[in-house]
């Protein structure tokens, strides 16, 4: 996978503040990528709003980011983001003390309610997957082996799609029994152990595989894009064993998505640390960082659960995480798992 990105041209006042910045983010190790497209925005806005700016104002920035009828709050929030560490980097870094650093922020939380898939229908899920035939073998002869191991170490393991569909052979290690993660969504790899039975599963794709590219873990085995499963591919299979499963779709926003596959991992692997009397402030904590998350606190969004696990881990959750209890009493959603 080629991962050089290219910094957009700049035409506005502070086209060389931008380029600084987004060379900064990359120097922390953080995907430049998302700094760059919003500045895009917000340099093709100075240069038909502002013209003569070279520095960030407040009026600026406040009309940049006010909502319009063709503008989600989502997007504003996202664009907020960036320009707030924009502000930050000119004042702190650069030493430019008149730097505008908006206030603006908001929850960009959704209200979708994850679909936790019960031990039944994840069996059945992965088994459909096994014997996955929708697809061209002339075309791409890779792609039902492919089928057949990626749903499977989505589920074994939490990682999201885009951080699967990013492994490279030299990623995955079946004799040390780990995976290591660079594509992930915060910038930073992580290391994880996998299972024997995923292990097994893994050695059963390689002894299958067939590609011409001989670069990625998951790959079609044909020319397309070089071998890349793209995500879109990857959902639109997933719709697919869901309707040969017998698990109905509730429609768009609705779910299941692909997505909440990893949720389900996250509470299955707390239904089984409760069941075996492990420590839940421990498994908490481990659970955090083997999603890759930054703090404990993302982690509490993963946590839907069934109502006796709920009860019971909150009797078993220390002061230290405390903050959980509440969170869980008003969000936590009760299914027949």
């Amino acid at each position: 996978m080629n991962n050089t990105f290219h910094i957009p041209e700049y035409q506005s006042g502070l086209k060389d503040t931008f380029i600084h910045f987004i060379q900064y983010k990359r120097s922390t190790g953080r995907k430049e990528r998302i700094y760059a497209t919003v500045l895009k925005t917000f340099d093709s806005f100075c240069i038909s709003h502002y013209p003569s700016a070279n520095t960030l104002s407040k009026d600026t920035v406040d009309e940049f980011l006010q909502m319009t009828e063709h503008r989600k709050s989502s997007s504003v929030h996202t664009y907020a983001s960036v320009i707030r560490e924009l502000g930050r980097f000119i004042r702190h870094v650069q030493g430019i003390e008149s730097a505008y650093i908006t206030k603006l922020c908001g929850s960009r939380k959704s209200t979708y309610i994850p679909y936790i898939f019960d031990k039944r229908q994840i069996s059945l899920l992965l088994t459909k997957a096994s014997a996955f035939t929708s697809c061209n073998d002339r075309i791409n002869p890779n792609m039902r082996n492919a089928i057949s191991c990626l749903y499977a170490m989505l589920y074994c393991t939490g990682i999201r799609v885009s951080e699967a569909l990013a492994l490279t052979l030299a990623d995955v290690s079946l004799e040390k029994h780990t995976i290591l993660v660079t594509e992930s969504k915060g910038g930073k790899q992580r290391l994880l152990p996998i299972s024997e039975s995923l292990t097994l599963k893994c050695q059963d794709y390689l002894a299958r595989r067939c590609s011409i590219h001989n670069i990625f873990f998951f790959d079609t085995g044909g020319n397309l894009h070089n071998g890349h499963i793209s995500k879109g591919d990857a959902y639109r299979f997933f719709r697919m064993l869901l309707a040969q499963a017998g698990i109905p779709h509730r429609g768009r926003g609705e779910g299941p998505r692909l997505h909440d596959l990893r949720d389900t991992f996250a509470v299955h692997s707390l239904q089984k640390l409760i069941e075996i009397g492990g420590d839940v402030n421990a498994g908490l904590e481990y659970l955090s960082l083997y999603l890759g998350h930054r703090s404990i606190y993302e982690t509490q969004d993963y946590l839907w659960m069934t109502e006796e696990l709920a009860e019971d881990m909150l009797c078993k959750t220390s002061e230290d995480v405390a903050f959980l209890s509440e969170e869980f009493r008003q969000k936590v959603v009760f299914y027949n798992v």
